[in-house]
């Protein structure tokens, strides 16, 4: 197949730490969307959250570990080295410079695109990206009809099997020290056990 545009995929987040449903979202979008490129991007801190409980340093080394092997994925530094809080809106207008040609996708589970009505400058991000949303049982999801139609028109639904977890839940399993096979890769079991994190 012939793609008729330079694609970019992005999916940002706090990774804290990085889990199986991330590391799906991306697998799922990077055979759907077939990007050129595909950046991971850790926040610094987001401004929907209310706390970060890895540093940088410790999220940024378990998520290279886990992307590492998969040539299209680039872990990037751009919400890191800029001061908190990680706004979506100035990391795409720097990504778009060095990309002015290219067709963004900013890629993410129904959840994330619920919250995006309260994003700052969300109604310029629309004029940088369009929005690839995976999600279990699209057509079902009735929250879907809660988003604004400007917002709705300017996202692609993909349905996928991406599992029910969150970084809250392992959090909570790490400290009653419960097992995390099921949840994340075993790199990051492994350098959680080594640093002594969430604890």
């Amino acid at each position: 197949m012939v793609k008729l545009e330079h694609r970019i995929a992005i999916l940002g987040g706090t990774f804290d730490p990085v889990h199986i449903g991330h590391l799906k979202l991306g697998q799922s979008a990077l055979s759907i969307l077939d990007p050129d490129i595909f950046f991971w991007i850790p926040a610094k801190r987001s401004p929907l959250k209310n706390k970060i409980y890895g540093s940088d340093f410790h999220r940024w080394c378990m998520l290279y570990e886990c992307i590492k092997n998969e040539k299209r994925y680039i872990l990037s530094d751009l919400e890191l080295i800029r001061k908190e809080p990680s706004y979506t809106y100035l990391t795409l207008i720097d990504i778009k410079k060095k990309y002015s040609d290219s067709q963004l996708y900013f890629v993410m589970g129904l959840d994330t695109a619920l919250s995006l009505p309260k994003w700052y400058k969300i109604d310029d991000i629309l004029k940088i990206c369009k929005f690839a949303v995976f999600k279990r049982n699209v057509g079902k999801d009735k929250s879907i009809e809660k988003l604004p139609e400007r917002i709705f028109r300017n996202i692609d639904f993909f349905e996928v099997d991406i599992p029910d977890v969150s970084s809250n839940l392992i959090r909570k399993k790490i400290a009653l020290n419960e097992n995390l096979s099921e949840f994340l890769d075993p790199s990051t079991i492994e350098y959680i056990k080594r640093f002594n994190l969430y604890k």
